[in-house]
């Protein structure tokens, strides 16, 4: 199997690229599966795709026995558009995008669905509808391509090399798309760095002392509990003062000993890993364990008054972590949310925001007020 790779500690918006590093060992162990497996998590190779795609574009029978895999009702539904994802196309030789990948390139039609984990990138492209149009392969009615990265960044590359392929098999006049996508993605970072706001120098205080965070609990029936644990200056070179490992609380269970558990779970290397990029000792810093499929830490760091910035951060930590100090892994911080700390007599609680829901589609917008409704993801106090 081909090691994924990723760059450990990049922040754009510092405009620190980070270190190119292997993600060892495979993010997923088997049997703990759980949400990605209904995702799909396939561990596949194009040897494996030539089959399937030759499937699906001789709608879903398999060409060398005729025998029927995928009923034509059933490839028919996956294939319907049910949502626009983008009102106008990104470039002029995309048109009408829609929901699950359904689009037009320069006029040919693609359907197509990516995948990603950490250290890995896939697409797989299919182009049903090309009778007479491949020069090469006067006798195919379409054209099927999967092209797999094992650099998590590699998108640009993945679907410029598609693209690259479409425009030779059909013959048409070939198009820089890789310096389109590091522009694209240049010009994002940018965006986002001119629209940070500093941390005023004078920042009000919190509606309560921070470190009173530690004290309590939030929760969200889907996304879980939330134990924050404060980050005290005097962690800069901490000392274990505790014998527990902080795998329980890491794992998101209610302990009853917060400041053991929080004790341990700052002096875990992935953890001291993260603070290493953390003004800690000038910024009011909370850490929260978050171990999910994507995603291992919550960190927190005072803006002003009731207003956090928040990171969600992976490292290859607990069960997935490296043994080697070369190969851990860190990512997640270049790209930022907010976090208010909600203390209403009436209502307790966290409110998420700054686009950490994944919103998508032409219509839609973010809530626009403050407190519990202006909420993307609200985690009540418990």
């Amino acid at each position: 199997m081909a090691e994924g790779h990723q760059y450990s500690l990049r922040d754009f918006y510092l405009e620190e690229r980070g270190e190119l590093r292997p993600t060892i060992p495979y993010f997923q162990r088997p049997g703990k599966e759980h949400v990605w497996a209904g995702a799909g998590g396939i561990l596949t190779s194009v040897r494996d795709m030539v089959p399937w795609l030759s499937l699906l574009l001789n709608g879903g029978v398999v060409p060398h026995t005729n025998v029927t895999l995928i009923p034509p009702e059933v490839l028919n539904h996956l294939e319907t558009g049910v949502m626009v994802t983008e009102g106008k196309a990104a470039y002029p030789e995309l048109a009408s995008i829609r929901a699950l990948w359904r689009y037009t390139y320069r006029g040919h039609e693609i359907i197509e669905h990516g995948g990603n984990n950490p250290g890995f990138k896939t697409q797989v492209a299919r182009l049903p509808n090309l009778a007479g149009n491949l020069p090469m392969f006067p006798h195919a009615t379409g054209l099927g391509i999967a092209v797999f990265s094992n650099d998590a960044n590699g998108g640009g590359v993945l679907e410029s090399v598609k693209f690259r392929i479409i425009d030779d098999l059909l013959r048409l006049e070939e198009i820089d798309w890789y310096s389109r996508f590091v522009n694209e993605t240049e010009t994002y970072y940018a965006k986002k760095r001119r629209m940070a706001i500093p941390r005023p120098q004078d920042p009000r205080p919190p509606p309560r002392p921070i470190s009173s965070l530690q004290d309590y609990s939030f929760n969200h029936p889907a996304y879980g509990l939330l134990q924050p644990c404060y980050v005290a200056p005097e962690l800069l070179n901490p000392q274990s003062t505790s014998s527990t490992s902080g795998d329980d609380f890491a794992q998101g269970k209610d302990i009853g000993d917060r400041a053991r558990s929080c004790a341990a779970f700052l002096q875990h290397p992935t953890t001291q890993l993260l603070l290493s990029k953390t003004p800690f000792t000038s910024v009011p810093t909370i850490v929260i364990p978050f171990r999910r499929t994507f995603a291992t830490h919550l960190r927190l760091t005072h803006w002003s008054g009731p207003w956090f910035n928040l990171t969600v951060a992976w490292g290859n930590h607990g069960e997935h972590e490296s043994k080697d100090d070369k190969n851990r892994i860190l990512i997640g911080l270049d790209e930022k949310f907010e976090v208010e700390w909600v203390t209403d007599a009436e209502e307790e609680g966290l409110a998420f925001r700054g686009g950490i829901w994944g919103m998508e589609g032409p219509d839609a917008t973010s809530p626009k007020d403050g407190g519990k409704e202006g909420a993307e993801v609200w985690f009540s106090k418990i």
